[in-house]
């Protein structure tokens, strides 16, 4: 059996020392004292200290801190990273992300995954094919199964990221070369690109006069 000694502080006649908040865990903590006078040396409890210490329990009650940025807006088509850092005095047990597509009213659950350096945990949101709004919110777990919302009426009151469209069209064309013959009709075409769908396409034009 290993114990970690602590030099106690007089005050006197009393004397004391403080057990680290790291040690304080849920599986509870065993100590003794020993004390000498130079000559004696006694312990207590008295017999076996070591082997039949004194004990107490250690409970949780303590929330884990959700620290999240929320997610306004995010291109449609693109997959948002949402992304929490969570913290708990005991440890952290699980980060789950919840997120529907309005106005659907089921929430999916995924797991988001901690970057142990950090404290931060992630998952990604899929991507939206069109113009829409997902709602979402995470919950997490401690040790002791105390959680934590965010934001702290889960899904009664979600944040919403707003899917939009962030890129213009694209057009290319082969322009028409000079010398056509007048009076003749001409074909003009273009390559119209968009993320999404094209509304219209308008050819505007004009005669174009010649100084003599």
């Amino acid at each position: 059996i290993q114990y970690t000694i602590i030099p106690m502080t007089p005050i006197l006649p009393d004397y004391i020392a403080d057990i680290p908040g790291q040690d304080v865990t849920l599986d509870g903590v065993e100590y003794y004292f020993s004390a000498s006078d130079g000559r004696f040396f006694v312990t207590l409890p008295e017999r076996n200290a070591p082997l039949n210490p004194l004990s107490f329990t250690v409970v949780d009650t303590e929330r884990p801190v959700i620290e999240h940025e929320q997610i306004i807006k995010a291109p449609v088509k693109s997959s948002p990273e949402i992304i929490a850092k969570v913290t708990d005095v005991v440890g952290v047990k699980r980060v789950r992300l919840f997120y529907k597509v309005l106005p659907d009213r089921s929430f999916t659950e995924i797991d988001m995954v901690v970057d142990s350096v950090s404290d931060e945990y992630s998952a990604n949101i899929p991507a939206l094919d069109e113009l829409g709004t997902v709602a979402y919110y995470i919950k997490a777990w401690d040790l002791a199964d105390n959680f934590r919302l965010s934001p702290s009426k889960g899904d009664a009151q979600p944040y919403n990221i707003a899917f939009v469209d962030t890129e213009s069209p694209t057009v290319a064309h082969t322009e028409i070369a000079d010398g056509q013959e007048a009076g003749n009709p001409i074909t003009i075409g273009a390559t119209v690109l968009d993320n999404m769908v094209v509304d219209s396409v308008v050819l505007d034009r004009k005669s174009t006069r010649l100084n003599s």
